[in-house]
């Protein structure tokens, strides 16, 4: 066995890994140990029992032992330091001083909060524990100027700048928050990226030079899933950002497989994650796929993967700190196609099963079509026919003039539902939120205000930032492939400062793929498959492979 220590970084090679378990043990520093970092774990202590133990067979049990026994010494100066955090937010709960506490003995970590539980007073306060006067707040579009708001209400002394607007004015943002000395640079993702593409044509995008020459004591990273590409233009301009610090804000972690997480870890400690293929050859199930292309399955080693993102993460669920909060009501409101829209339904189905080839489609564009007609024909420029929109105009009626939130998949949907029910209740403030609306925040802030306001969405659209908690009623038109996301847009409405129940409507059509989708995803939502599920497209196929397979 050779043991060496180089850049703080233990290398460990052994020929027998049953014996020592190496796997665990390289790149062990106290910045990798438990998330309990900065505790000055004796590394020498490791290297002189390794080599007392390595002609031992069970060397792994006294490496153990040794590494309870660190950690129990150092817990107490653990404990020490929650003493010295008098200037955080006295309204700071349990929970989330254990989050900001995590982050000081660790430095660069994910806070992986259950949606509702508060992670941007976890961030602030993060800020001002250790007196970070250069931080970036790197977060969706939508949400730089809830941010500010955030910033306002829990510590009005730090200064910020949200970047926005037109080249000219973000370039005078810029100059007044350098003149001003402010501590707080807030920008969207789309700020960083270092190409772009415009008319099929790739740009070269000049980040600002203050962002490239800056070297921040901070940056938060918030809803941080949106670097789990590892090869998107913001995650490479993630990659060459320089701080001391980074911490990063995301509910959902883990979406659809469990590569997603490289990217984040990569940003986290570069020296460490060099290799995509390498990690997840090791944690996951890959395999060869269609055209040969190498596709990512379940995790293989869910001890040791779960081992690894504990020296990274520290993740809550709202189960787990608030089991007082309301209850969550699910309520299927089962409806049927009228003859109009059963003739369309029936016409697809066919032509997904046994396909005609007029239209070249593939097998998956064929059994969404199906779908969408089940839900509406218009969706495809069809006849406005449609028992889900019936249904959702009825629920409307018997919930009242309460605010209500619909939800839908598709943009077309959405449209054509913020028509009819604009139409129906003219006395009535109805909004709409899809993909091609820019100005989210300012929809939802006035949603906010108005008790008997209706707001259309779809689901993608506001299942990360918002907080919703005045609304107690969501009607779902229709719900997305990966239950994940479902459950993020689901708890929009279910806070942390909830007290009343909130209601949940599923409109099912009967005897349907809508209602075997439907079916399909709600197992595994309950189930809680989600949090290291699959991609749209794979569970797309799954589901519609099963449908056939009932069929014949």
């Amino acid at each position: 066995m050779n043991i060496s220590i180089k850049r703080k970084r233990l290398h460990i090679q052994s020929n027998n890994l049953n014996e020592i378990e190496s796997h665990q043990l390289i790149g062990w520093t106290p910045n990798y140990i438990k998330g309990y970092a900065s505790m000055n774990l004796d590394i020498q202590a490791l290297c002189n029992l390794l080599k007392q133990t390595s002609e031992k067979p069970k060397a792994t049990e006294e490496i153990k032992t040794w590494y309870k026994q660190e950690i129990e010494k150092n817990k107490l100066a653990l404990n020490q330091k929650r003493a010295n955090l008098d200037n955080l937010n006295k309204e700071l709960k349990e929970y989330q001083l254990e989050a900001v506490n995590y982050f000081l003995n660790v430095r660069n970590c994910i806070i992986g909060y259950d949606c509702g539980l508060g992670k941007s007073i976890i961030a602030i306060n993060c800020i001002k524990a250790i007196k970070a006067y250069k931080t970036m707040i790197v977060c969706p579009s939508y949400l730089k100027y809830s941010w500010g708001e955030e910033i306002k209400k829990w510590c009005p002394k730090l200064t910020y700048t949200i970047i926005n607007g037109t080249p000219a004015q973000r370039e005078q943002q810029f100059k007044e928050h350098q003149e001003q000395n402010r501590i707080i640079l807030i920008i969207n993702y789309e700020q960083i990226r270092i190409k772009t593409k415009k008319n099929g044509k790739v740009i070269e995008i000049n980040v600002h030079e203050y962002i490239q020459k800056t070297k921040f004591d901070l940056v938060i990273w918030d809803e941080a899933h949106r670097l789990k590409s590892r090869d998107s233009q913001i995650s490479k301009g993630a990659y060459a950002i320089n701080s001391k610090n980074r911490l990063m804000l995301t509910g959902t972690p883990i979406t659809k497989n469990p590569g997603e997480i490289y990217s984040p870890l990569k940003i986290l400690d570069r020296q460490r994650f060099t290799s995509y293929w390498t990690f997840v050859k090791y944690y996951c199930d890959v395999y060869e796929g269609f055209r040969d292309v190498l596709v990512i399955g379940h995790i293989t080693k869910p001890k040791e993967f779960k081992e690894l993102l504990n020296r990274y993460m520290i993740r809550k669920l709202k189960e787990d700190v608030a089991p007082e909060l309301p209850d969550k009501v699910y309520i299927n409101v089962p409806v049927h196609m009228n003859e109009k829209q059963t003739k369309y339904y029936n016409d697809a189905l066919e032509e997904y099963l046994n396909p005609s080839g007029e239209i070249i489609e593939s097998d998956v564009e064929r059994f969404i079509r199906v779908c969408q007609i089940a839900q509406n024909p218009v969706i495809l420029g069809g006849y406005d026919v449609s028992c889900v929109k019936d249904a959702t105009i009825n629920l409307i009626d018997d919930i009242g003039e309460k605010n209500i939130m619909v939800a839908c998949t598709y943009i077309e949907m959405s449209k054509n539902l913020h028509q009819s029910i604009e139409n129906k209740y003219p006395g009535r403030n109805v909004y709409l939120i899809n993909s091609k609306v820019r100005n989210r925040h300012e929809i939802v802030e006035e949603f906010k205000k108005d008790d008997t306001a209706i707001l259309i969405t779809t689901i993608k659209c506001l299942a990360e930032g918002a907080n919703l908690d005045c609304c107690d009623y969501i009607i779902y038109a229709d719900i997305e492939w990966n239950c994940g996301v479902n459950l993020q847009f689901e708890n929009r409405i279910h806070r942390m400062t909830s007290t009343r129940t909130k209601f949940y409507y599923f409109i099912i059509v009967q005897k349907t793929i809508h209602q075997y989708k439907h079916n399909k995803i709600m197992s595994e939502h309950q189930s809680a498959k989600s949090a290291l599920g699959d991609s749209d497209s794979k569970i797309i196929r799954r589901i519609m492979e099963d449908f056939r397979k009932e069929l014949s």
